[in-house]
């Protein structure tokens, strides 16, 4: 009778190391054939609208404080039709019973809209409630980095495909193809420059525009199978 068992292990126990060791660990990756290499491309960023600030100064009694702000931005628009942003409204009681307020106004103007903005608040200030124009800054906006960036991704990918062509002229049975691209950008400011509100002897002057050069990298890998 043990004889038989021992017997009966020794046929089972190669079977089950057979097994084991012939099963699979894990997917094979193939080994592939790899050229690394950067390429970048660049081009400057740049904005047709700049970003006005006015700064308001009122003193209002309680009847004019509750329609303060539909005024405001009436006049705001008398100086240019456009969106108006409040982004700053402060209101302190002052030594008269009056109400003391300091806005701040913004909104993205044309460049021909500059022209005699400075007299353009001036005109619609009077006694007791003034506008000026705290700053004009034509910093490029998101939108205009971002259309800059879709073209430099596809000089960058041309760069790529060129290079592919090259690569698969010289090694035709190595079937080069895109493996990785990795993009980094770099965004190198100009020296900073606010565009100078006119004076009153030079106020059609046109404000300085401020440009800043983006640099797109691409780190790109490519592939071939090796058979």
């Amino acid at each position: 009778m043990r004889k038989g068992v021992l017997i009966g292990l020794l046929w089972v126990l190669p079977a089950l190391s057979y097994a084991v060791v012939m099963s699979p660990v894990g997917p094979t990756r193939p080994v592939l054939n790899k050229v690394d290499y950067q390429t970048s491309a660049e081009g400057w960023v740049a904005s047709q609208t700049a970003e006005v600030v006015i700064n308001i100064s009122a003193s209002l009694t309680e009847d004019q404080l509750a329609k303060a702000h539909v005024d405001i931005i009436d006049k705001l628009n008398s100086i240019a039709k456009t969106d108006w942003h409040i982004t700053q409204f402060n209101r302190t009681p002052n030594q008269s019973g009056l109400e003391q307020l300091q806005v701040e106004a913004s909104a993205r103007l044309p460049e021909a809209s500059l022209i005699n903005i400075r007299s353009q608040a001036k005109k619609i200030s009077k006694e007791g409630e003034t506008y000026t124009v705290g700053d004009i800054n034509f910093m490029p906006t998101l939108a205009d980095a971002i259309t800059v960036r879709e073209t430099l991704r596809e000089q960058v990918y041309q760069q790529i495909q060129k290079e592919l062509v090259t690569l698969n002229k010289i090694y035709p049975n190595q079937h080069y193809a895109v493996h990785e691209i990795n993009f980094r950008e770099d965004v190198m400011p100009q020296p900073q420059m606010r565009a100078m509100v006119a004076t009153a002897s030079n106020e059609n002057a046109p404000p300085l525009k401020v440009q800043n050069k983006l640099v797109l990298t691409a780190d790109v890998s490519l592939a071939s199978v090796n058979p």
